[in-house]
C-alpha cells in the first residue's frame, strides 16, 4: 500500500525577505495600523483572529481564482500577510508601493481585498455571501470551543 504525501508549499527566501521588508518599513513610516501572518488556517482563520483580537469587523471582497473557494479561504502558505493601513495615510502608503514594485524583480504583490468594519466578518467571493458573522459570536465561539473545557 503506497502512502500519500503532501509537501508543504514551497517558500521563496528571497519573496519572504522582501515581504518581510516591505511590512517593517510601512510600519516604520506609521501606514500599518495591524498585521497578521496567514498561515495556520488560511486566510479567513487568520481575518477571525484578527476580527476577535481587535473587536472590529472587517468587510472582505475576494475575486474567484482557477482554485476552489476553500482553497481561496483556507490554504496555507508562507509570504502572505494580511494588514490594515491608516486609511488618513493611503496617498502616501500607494506612492510608497509605486516607489518599492518598480525596482522588484519579486513575485510578491500587494492587493486590497477590504477593509476595516464595525461589527461583523463579512466575506464574499465574486458577490456570493460567503460568510456574515458578528464579531460578538466569532470571540464567543473562540473563547467556549472545545479546548476551552479542557
Amino acid at each position: 500500500m503506497e502512502k500519500s504525501q503532501v509537501d508543504p508549499p514551497q517558500i521563496d527566501l528571497l519573496d519572504e525577505k522582501f515581504c518581510q521588508s516591505i511590512l517593517r518599513n510601512a510600519i516604520l513610516k506609521s501606514f500599518v495600523v495591524s498585521s497578521h501572518d496567514i498561515s495556520d488556517g488560511g486566510l479567513a482563520i487568520a481575518l477571525a483572529e484578527c476580527c476577535i483580537l481587535s473587536q472590529k469587523g472587517a468587510t472582505i471582497e475576494l475575486q474567484k481564482d482557477l482554485n476552489r473557494d476553500d482553497n481561496l479561504l483556507f490554504a496555507e502558505g508562507g509570504s502572505r500577510i494580511i494588514f490594515s493601513i491608516d486609511k488618513t495615510k493611503e496617498k502616501a502608503w500607494l506612492s510608497y508601493l509605486n516607489s518599492i514594485q518598480i525596482n522588484s524583480q519579486s513575485s510578491v504583490y500587494v492587493k486590497k481585498i477590504g477593509f476595516v468594519s464595525s461589527e461583523s466578518l463579512m466575506i464574499k467571493i465574486q458577490e456570493k455571501n460567503i460568510c456574515n458573522i458578528r464579531v460578538e459570536e466569532l470571540t464567543e465561539k473562540f473563547n467556549n470551543s472545545i479546548s476551552g473545557h479542557f
